[in-house]
């Protein structure tokens, strides 16, 4: 997954942010540990997509967590060597850096892959025998029970996984404005849902609509929609948030999240008919990131007759 992508995201089964380096290098026991405990948990952790832990990274929870940077990266054969020798059997991750806003963040990328993971012996705060687990954004220890069914298939009938999509509707065809001398000549309003297509209830929903630059479109939620208008965080685009936190999406719903009044500029009329008014990315709980598009011309908006109304 790109990682400008997980800033968008929240803290849980699959993500970790950390303002910090972790303490490696000249290091005792108990510090080292942390970082330990972290890939064990990740590693073990209930989930069907690669987990992440960003080093130099500060969260910005309800919007785009920011990058800070760190000064030392660490080193992969290092951590490959330290954590593989104090666990029952090689974990599979990866330690890499990465530049963005100008700054390099670490990145320790750890797929899905059999379990479970623990420590032939004690170290530091870690007790050996112990399965560490990632719940929510808190790490614990598994159950006897969680140990047993780790034990099983990790493989899945796709089916199975949560499948969602994203679906933008045009509630009515733009008209024009009724401000005389306004840079906005044409409004409209448009309704986003998401739908449940999967055999498998899905949780921890992020949403994510981006639109074209400010001069273009000006948009309005209103008070009752669960959409949050982000733009402000945003350098040039405008763009929406939505957050469904736990909330359930079971099989075969299909769930409004919003409604947006839209003003458009006759300069987005004339030059982007065919090119997307919303690009969106959808994540959810154990489900690939997914991503699409939405024209004017698919919502049914045609280009104005003699720069008048749409068809």
């Amino acid at each position: 997954m790109p990682i400008e992508k997980l800033l968008y995201e929240e803290e849980g089964a699959t993500l970790d942010f950390k303002r910090e380096q972790y303490k490696f290098s000249l290091a005792g026991e108990h510090q080292k540990s942390e970082l330990l405990k972290d890939v064990l948990a990740f590693s073990n952790a209930w989930r069907r997509v690669d987990a992440y832990i960003l080093i130099g990274v500060e969260e910005i929870k309800g919007g785009r967590s920011k990058p800070i940077g760190i000064h030392d990266a660490l080193d992969d054969a290092q951590l490959q060597q330290f954590i593989n020798s104090k666990t029952q059997r090689p974990i599979e991750f990866q330690y890499s850096t990465v530049l963005l806003d100008d700054v390099k963040i670490g990145v320790i990328r750890v797929p899905v892959q059999t379990r479970p993971f623990y420590l032939k012996n004690d170290y530091g705060n870690l007790k050996k025998n112990s399965v560490y687990i990632r719940r929510g954004s808190s790490t614990d220890e598994a159950s006897p029970e969680e140990v047993r069914d780790m034990g099983r298939s990790e493989k899945q009938d796709s089916q199975e996984i949560p499948d969602l999509t994203l679906i933008v509707q045009s509630l009515n065809a733009p008209s024009k404005y009724h401000i005389e001398d306004s840079e906005w000549k044409y409004t409209s309003r448009i309704r986003v849902s998401i739908s449940s297509l999967g055999r498998r209830v899905a949780r921890d929903v992020l949403a994510l609509l981006k639109f074209p630059d400010k001069s273009m479109v000006l948009l309005n939620t209103g008070y009752r929609s669960s959409l949050q208008n982000i733009s402000d965080i945003q350098d040039v685009n405008q763009a929406l948030q939505y957050d469904g936190g736990r909330n359930a999406f079971h099989p075969g719903m299909n769930t409004v999240i919003g409604e947006v009044t839209v003003l458009l500029s006759e300069q987005l009329i004339k030059n982007v008919i065919d090119t997307p008014l919303v690009e969106w990315t959808l994540f959810a709980d154990e489900m690939e990131p997914k991503q699409g598009n939405v024209t004017l011309e698919s919502l049914g908006w045609k280009m104005p007759l003699n720069n008048d109304v749409f068809n």
